[in-house]
C-alpha cells in the first residue's frame, strides 16, 4: 500500500497547480500535530486493503487500490477546481473517482472539505 500512496503523492506533488496553492501540505492518513493546517491542505487516504484479481498459475496477477482524497480548504473554489485537477490527473495513471465523496462545510473549523474516493491499479503497477 506505501508503493501506491508514494506513488499519488508524486503524481499531486509534481503538478504545477497543487504545487503552487498547496507547496507541501499533502499528507498521508491525517495531518499531524506539527503539520500546517492553518493553510489549505490534502489527505491521501486508504481505504481498505487493496483487492485481488486475475488469478492464474497459482497467482494474482493483479492488485485494484481503494484510495480517498480529501482536501481542506478556506475557499469553496480552491477546493473544486483542486477536486477538478486531481480527478484528472489520477484518471491518467488509472485511478478512477467513484460516485461517493463528501462536499461539506464544517462550521466549527469554518473550512470546506471536498473528498472524492479513487478505484484502479495505478500506471506504475501495471508495467508487470
Amino acid at each position: 500500500m506505501d508503493e501506491v500512496l508514494n506513488y499519488v503523492y508524486d503524481v499531486l506533488k509534481k503538478d504545477a497547480f497543487i504545487q503552487s496553492n498547496f507547496e507541501n501540505r499533502i499528507y498521508w492518513y491525517e495531518p499531524s500535530e506539527n503539520d500546517e493546517v492553518d493553510k489549505a491542505f490534502i489527505i491521501i487516504d486508504p481505504l481498505k486493503p487493496f483487492d485481488t484479481m486475475h488469478y492464474a498459475s497459482n497467482t494474482f496477477n493483479s492488485k485494484y487500490f481503494y484510495i480517498q482524497i480529501n482536501i481542506e480548504t478556506y475557499d469553496w473554489t480552491l477546493a473544486h477546481q483542486t477536486l477538478s485537477n486531481i480527478s484528472e490527473l489520477l484518471c491518467n495513471h488509472s485511478l478512477v473517482p467513484q460516485n461517493d465523496g463528501l462536499d461539506d462545510y464544517f462550521e466549527d473549523t469554518k473550512r470546506y472539505v471536498v473528498t472524492e474516493r479513487y478505484y484502479g491499479t495505478p500506471t506504475i503497477l501495471n508495467k508487470n
